[in-house]
């Protein structure tokens, strides 16, 4: 697992930093069955975790004047050609277990399935994990913690239970990349001061004595790269917003919102 910077946030504030794991590195096999191009041998999916204080909600991820967010990649994101989405909440639960759908890349505000929350692996626990119907998804290299097929980092919602929806504001770039990824790994970056993806009324998800929010999963073969902008709400109302650099009145700043995978 990668911790992309260490707790840095103000003091006073619910943001105690992002943490991105190493969710998973495709082998051989995953890339014969992958049915795509882009998933090539050691390509690795990496999972990015907004880490809160307890009572905090994610609110957004935005790009905003003076304070661009992006998302890169030097070759392109993995999504499986036939049942791969670009939004966590539309990955449909019986997909998982097919191929290397597992291994999409996509945006979230909490969900990793229809009906699943993504949790670290760290996290997790054996109850209920995915079992690959081809056999697949078996690497358990030293460049992960904990095998996706003992632990998926995932938690399926309780009947009657609903995930947090996810809304997008001038995202089209980026969703697109990860729905429809290039087959040449040519390299990608998408750059705003005017996009967002947000949850209305925030999100939350407390185990462990941790409040983490899965915000997105990202599988590429290349560096994968990343500098984002958070908004959270606070306990009892109002909001904070964390920049990773020249902020605005009112607004923290947290080195943990920039991250590069080499």
């Amino acid at each position: 697992m990668i911790l992309a910077g260490v707790t840095k946030a103000q003091p006073a504030g619910g943001l105690l930093g992002i943490v991105v794991e190493r969710y998973y590195v495709a082998d051989s096999a995953d890339a014969a069955r992958s049915k795509a191009n882009n998933l090539p041998l050691g390509s690795t999916t990496y999972r990015v975790f907004v880490d809160m204080k307890a009572g905090y909600r994610f609110q957004a991820v935005f790009g905003s004047e003076g304070h661009p967010m992006s998302i890169s990649t030097t070759t392109s994101f993995y999504n499986h050609p036939v049942y791969g989405n670009n939004i966590a909440n539309l990955i449909y639960d019986a997909s998982l277990s097919g191929g290397t759908c597992m291994l999409d890349s996509w945006i979230s505000a909490g969900a990793a399935s229809t009906l699943h929350y993504g949790v670290l692996k760290t996290d997790d626990d054996t109850s209920a994990t995915i079992i690959n119907a081809q056999g697949l998804l078996q690497n358990n290299g030293p460049d992960t913690t904990r095998s996706v097929f003992q632990y998926d980092g995932l938690k399926k919602i309780k009947p009657g239970q609903l995930l947090p929806k996810l809304t997008t504001l001038n995202m089209e770039p980026l969703l697109d990349a990860l729905l429809n990824p290039s087959e040449i790994p040519n390299g990608f970056l998408f750059k705003s001061e005017n996009a967002s993806w947000a949850c209305m009324g925030g999100s939350s998800h407390e185990i462990n004595g941790k409040n983490r929010v899965l915000i997105g999963q990202f599988t590429t073969s290349g560096e994968f790269s990343f500098n984002i902008n958070i908004q959270l709400g606070k306990p009892g109302g109002g909001f904070e917003q964390y920049v990773s650099a020249n902020p605005d009145p009112g607004q923290f700043v947290s080195d943990t919102l920039v991250f590069t995978s080499q």
